[in-house]
């Protein structure tokens, strides 16, 4: 299978509104408790996004394409897996 069509079947298979969810469940897991302790943060996500590196998104990322290769029986290689990670962060804004 090439790039583009895993590109491609990715996005058709998962609801960005549902992806976009999970990653803003997922960036709760990296927020600390005292984020707001300094008062220089308006928001927990202006917070993560000073104090962390993408972390969320990656995570979530990884278990798409995890579960895209498991469900298809696929092993992506390095190349080509970074390649579609980077699509579908440009695809979903993240």
């Amino acid at each position: 299978m090439q790039v583009a069509e895993i590109v491609k079947r990715i996005l058709d298979e998962n609801d960005e509104s549902v992806v976009l969810e999970m990653v803003d469940d997922q960036r709760h897991e990296y927020i600390d408790d005292d984020w707001d302790a300094s008062g220089d943060y308006d928001d927990e996500y202006e917070w993560y996004i000073d104090h962390c590196n993408n972390e969320a998104e990656d995570d979530i990322l990884n278990g798409i394409l995890r579960q895209f290769e498991t469900e298809h029986g696929l092993s992506i290689n390095l190349d080509d897996y970074s390649s579609i990670f980077e699509q579908l962060k440009e695809a979903w804004s993240l």
